[in-house]
This record gives structure tokens, C-alpha cells and sequence, in this order.
């Protein structure tokens, strides 16, 4: 089930004071108290939306009388993990004063809330790593490194894998140097390497997903079967939506102050960039990149009788329209510079070196590992593979399954494949309440992944789900 939903009101009461009202809509209502099902809920900032997961998880244990050790509740911070916790606990307290509240149940779920699984994901892959310790091939008493410790190990692994690159591969070592490295220190690719392979990391079973990857670079169309040309068409469509809309607005904004000859036109450029996506859904790239070339738009100019009525709005007109005319040139410069089968050419010419760079983030891999093997220290990333790979025992998996009754993702916008092949091993088919918004994703230096809320809210929608 795929929701929208708008903000929770607020009144006065008589002596003046605000008091926050929870007047929940229909949606929000529909939202909290549906059970046996996956829930994505969609809102904007402000909306409530972590007041209706707080409210839906309070009636689970209030009125459906479930344990809180039955749930797995994941935000993105430590703090919003301790509110959250603070939150649960007032709600409960305040119903131990009410008449006729079962207490011996309540008092359970005082004393199970400090171990209750309320945290971020990093923290529960922790717990995971603790309780399958014997699964791991680690030490007793291993520490997370922290990022200081972590940097410094990386930089003696790459000098290391770099001097033995030197000693056992020169010529071809030497020969990919020259190619992508831009300081005689090769300082440039070193951090390169280094910033890669973090960035791989964020993608379970990376090295697997990169070779797999890089065979694609042989395919007759790289970009196709690499999926670039459908990324490409859906990252053009968007952005063709957008500055359509804000042509629209500059056109509505002078259509307003009874301009109607300049109006026309306006309205004339929003249709020719709405005229775009035709070719975009025809499939034909060649003929977009050619008309985002070539695309002219009308003088916005007006008789001197009507200067005086449109100075007032110009700069506004201005704006919007130099906002839109940028995207339009953004999109030309990032993707439409060259033909699909140049890029293919381009592709299939770096195979050889991108299977040759997998080597050195595998070997730099092997380096770094060591070293963090020797002071049994793991860093941040390595507790969520360690955790993955725990699950893929399917008995570990099944226990967390018996375990939470309801799944819980505060943010969902800022989870990446990492987050989802874990949640997608303990979760059941109706279980999971997801919400976010996805123009709120703040976190993509963590590797956040927006695509995936996107991606879940259309399959949520798609196969049955409701919107409102």
C-alpha cells in the first residue's frame, strides 16, 4: 500500500493555549490502523509523518497488546532513535494511570523499552554481528574503528598495494598509470582507489555486482545492457517535467497581469518543451540531443505601453525561465554531448582497464583487511556486510523473522541497497511501514539511495496499493 497524506491540525483551547490536536485525515487514519500489510507512506516535510508511525506503533502495543521486544524500529540518528524511545515510554507511562490499564502489561513493556530494538541500522547490524558472533571470522573483543583510525589504515594499504604493484606488475601497472593518473605521486589515483571502492561498499556483494558489471562493458550495446539508456530516459523525462514547469509558471505569472500577447508566447516555449518528451518516450536520442541543440525560445519583449505592467514582474519571469532554460542545458551537457554509440564505443574500449582497476580495489581490499585484522578492528561498513552475510544463514534470518512482528524504516528516502538487502531477509510479505519523503534525502554521502523509495513506492502503487 502506496500513501500521501497532509499536515495534522492544531487549536486553542479556552484559555488561549495551542494545543497540538491529532485530527488525523482519512489517509493518516487508514494508515494506522491497517494491519496485515507493507505500508510506504509518501509525505512532505511537516506532514506528521513520524507522528502517524509513533501513533500506529503505540495501538500495536496499546490495543493490539503486542510486546515492543516484537518490534524492529529504525531511524537514521541516535537522537531520533532516543526520542523515539522517549516518545514510546510517555505513552506508555500516561496509560498507567488510567482506569482499568492492564499495569503487569505495561510494566513489561517499561522494563523491556532500554533493550528494545529502537536504533539506527547501523546499531541493529551490530546487534546482529554481537549475537552470531561465532558466524564471523572475527576475534573476541574487536572494536569499530573509528574515522581517523579507519583513514590512516587505508592510506599505508594503497602505499603497500602500490609498491607491490610496482614490484611484481611494472609494465602494466605503469602503462595504467600513465593513463588515469595526473600527478607524477599518483597521489589523485590513490585517492581515487580509495573512494571508489567506499563507494562500492554500499552495494551488497560489491565485487560481484562490479564484475558483473564490467562483462556488460562487452555487450554489443554496453549502454543498453548496462541499463544507462533507460536511466538516461527517465532522468530526461523529469527533467523536461521540471522546466516545462517552470516556463508554465513564468507564463501563468505574466498571463496574470493581462499581458496577452507576451502570454502566447510564453505559453508557446512551455509547449515546445512538452513536445520534447514525445521523442523521449519514441526513443530516439539522436533526434533530442538535436532538438535540445537547436531549441529557441521567444524574446520576451513587450510594447512601451506594457513596460511599466510587465517591470513588475520581469525579474520574477526572468528567474523562472533562466532556472528551466538551465536545466534544459544541464541535461544537453551530461548526457546528450555525444551519440549513444559513441558512448558505446567508449565502453566497450575500457573494459580491459576497469577489469584491471576491480584488481586493484580487490588487492587494496585484501591489504586494508589485513591491517584491520591486526588491531581486530572492523569499520562502519563492514558491520553491515557482516551483517548480510550472517543473514544469509537461513536459520539467523528465520529467527529475526519469528522475532519482529512489525518493521519499522523512519526515512525511508535515505536507506541504500545495503539497508534493503537486510530488511529484505528478516521482513515478511506484511509486515514492513516505511516512511519518508524523497525530496528530503539529505544523507547521499552515505551512499543513500533514492531510486529505492522511488522504485518501491511505484511497485507499492502499481500492484494494488492505494494512494491518496
Amino acid at each position: 500500500m502506496a500513501l500521501n497524506f497532509d499536515i495534522i491540525s492544531g487549536v486553542k483551547n479556552i484559555w488561549g493555549r495551542y494545543v497540538i490536536v491529532m485530527n488525523w485525515t482519512e489517509a493518516q487514519k487508514k494508515t494506522i490502523e491497517t494491519r496485515e500489510k507493507n505500508i510506504l507512506v509518501s509525505a512532505a516535510a511537516g506532514s506528521g509523518k513520524t507522528a502517524v508511525l509513533i501513533e500506529r506503533i503505540k495501538q500495536l502495543v496499546l490495543k493490539d497488546k503486542i510486546d515492543i521486544d516484537r518490534f524492529l524500529i529504525t531511524t537514521f540518528t541516535n537522537a531520533a532513535s532516543v526520542e523515539m524511545k522517549e516518545r514510546l515510554e510517555k505513552a506508555i507511562k500516561s496509560e498507567l494511570d488510567k482506569e482499568g490499564a492492564d499495569r503487569n502489561f505495561l510494566k513489561r513493556q517499561l522494563n523491556m523499552m532500554p533493550t528494545a530494538n529502537i536504533s539506527t541500522f547501523h546499531t541493529f547490524a551490530l546487534e546482529i554481528m554481537k549475537h552470531y558472533f561465532y558466524l564471523t571470522d572475527l576475534e573476541p573483543g574487536f572494536k569499530i574503528g573509528d574515522e581517523i583510525q579507519v583513514s590512516i589504515l587505508k592510506n599505508e594499504a594503497i602505499d603497500i598495494l602500490f609498491e607491490k604493484r610496482f614490484s611484481e606488475d611494472y609494465e602494466r601497472f605503469k602503462e595504467f598509470l600513465k593513463k588515469y593518473s595526473s600527478d607524477r605521486s599518483e597521489k589523485k589515483l590513490k585517492q581515487n582507489i580509495i573512494k571508489l571502492y567506499d563507494e562500492i561498499r554500499s552495494i551488497p556483494h560489491y565485487f560481484n555486482w562490479a564484475e558483473n558489471r564490467c562483462r556488460l562493458m562487452r555487450a554489443e550495446s554496453p549502454s543498453k545492457a548496462m541499463g544507462l539508456r533507460a536511466f538516461v530516459t527517465e532522468e530526461t523525462k523529469e527533467c523536461i517535467c521540471r522546466a516545462a514547469e517552470a516556463y508554465e509558471m513564468a507564463a501563468e505569472l505574466i498571463d496574470e497581469t493581462g499581458l496577452c500577447e507576451l502570454s502566447v508566447k510564453a505559453y508557446d516555449d512551455t509547449e515546445k518543451i512538452r513536445n520534447i518528451l514525445g521523442c523521449v518516450e519514441d526513443g530516439s536520442e539522436e533526434d533530442v540531443g538535436s532538438i535540445l541543440k537547436n531549441l529557441k525560445f521567444n524574446r520576451m519583449s513587450v510594447k512601451k505601453d506594457q513596460q511599466e505592467i510587465y517591470n513588475e514582474i520581469k525579474e520574477k519571469v526572468s528567474r523562472f525561465r533562466k532556472n528551466g532554460k538551465k536545466l534544459l542545458d544541464d541535461l544537453r551537457g551530461k548526457y546528450y554531448a555525444e551519440t549513444f554509440e559513441e558512448y558505446d564505443l567508449q565502453l566497450r574500449s575500457q573494459h580491459d582497464d576497469t577489469e584491471y582497476f576491480i584488481g586493484l580495489m580487490r588487492d587494496f581490499e585484501e591489504v586494508f583487511s589485513s591491517k584491520k585484522s591486526e588491531k581486530n578492528m572492523v569499520d562502519f561498513d563492514d558491520v553491515m556486510h557482516y551483517a548480510i552475510d550472517i543473514l544469509n544463514d537461513p536459520a539467523a534470518a528465520e529467527e529475526y523473522r519469528e522475532k519482529f512482528l512489525y518493521i519499522f524504516i523512519d526515512e525511508f528516502q535515505d536507506s541504500n541497497m545495503l539497508q534493503e538487502e537486510i530488511i529484505g531477509k528478516i521482513s515478511r510479505e506484511n509486515n514492513l511501514f516505511m516512511v519518508g519523503d524523497v525530496k528530503q534525502s539529505i544523507y547521499k554521502f552515505r551512499l543513500a539511495e533514492p531510486e529505492i523509495f522511488k522504485r518501491k513506492y511505484e511497485l507499492y502503487k502499481d500492484s494494488g496499493g492505494e494512494t491518496s
